[in-house]
């Protein structure tokens, strides 16, 4: 298993998960995780997510503005 603090978040990932992650700069990573169902094949659950490397308090410009620009988009 590959260690990277996403994926320590994620609690961990296997050999048959996914997981995409894009640096975006000033610390602010995004994240996708695929996670396949054992006991059902034909199902999956995908995990979206943001990560404030910096800190994760809020206290990142570039994230807050992520943040809001994200928001007005829903």
């Amino acid at each position: 298993m590959v260690e990277d603090s996403v994926i320590r978040r994620l609690g961990g990932a296997y050999e048959e998960q996914s997981v995409y992650i894009r640096d975006a700069g000033d610390g602010v990573r995004f994240y996708a995780a695929i996670w396949p169902w054992q006991a059902r094949p034909d199902v999956l659950t995908v995990h979206l997510g943001i990560v404030d490397e910096a800190g994760g308090d809020g206290s990142n410009a570039a994230f807050r503005d992520l943040l809001a620009t994200v928001a007005a988009a829903a």
